[in-house]
């Protein structure tokens, strides 16, 4: 669930929660969106996600609900490089350790969402057309 938020994927996450909660979607998904962090931590805790994550989860929904995913493919590798970087401050802000589990899981999405923003301006670059020599 942590690699689907680092990708943007907040209604694989709703409906994951909806699954283990046994509630309605549309009912989770007011839970998650609602702008009051209560709703969500009670939700959270029912259906027995690890604590030490909760801050990263919660730093991607607000990351999302702020700005959503972008339409364009370029801007959408930059958005999600982001929201990973977010969501492990999020997580190192919460935490005193910085090797734990949920760490080392988010430095993985981040170096992902790094590595495909690269490859995304890299072939931009090599698309571009050659300026002729005047």
């Amino acid at each position: 669930l942590l690699r689907a938020m680092g990708e943007g994927n907040l209604d694989l996450f709703e409906v994951a929660l909806a699954e283990l909660s046994g509630l309605p979607r549309e009912r989770v998904a007011s839970l998650v969106r609602d702008r009051h962090a209560a709703g969500f931590e009670t939700l959270y805790r029912r259906v027995g996600l690890p604590d030490a994550a909760c801050g990263a989860f919660r730093a991607a929904i607000d990351e999302i609900k702020i700005a959503p995913m972008p339409s364009d493919p370029a801007q959408r590798l930059g958005f999600k490089r982001a929201l990973a970087a977010r969501m492990l401050a999020a997580h190192h802000a919460g935490s005193s350790d910085g090797l734990d589990a949920v760490s080392v899981l988010l430095r993985g999405v981040l170096a992902d969402a790094s590595r495909n923003e690269a490859r995304g301006v890299a072939a931009r670059v090599t698309h571009m057309p050659r300026l002729a020599a005047a």
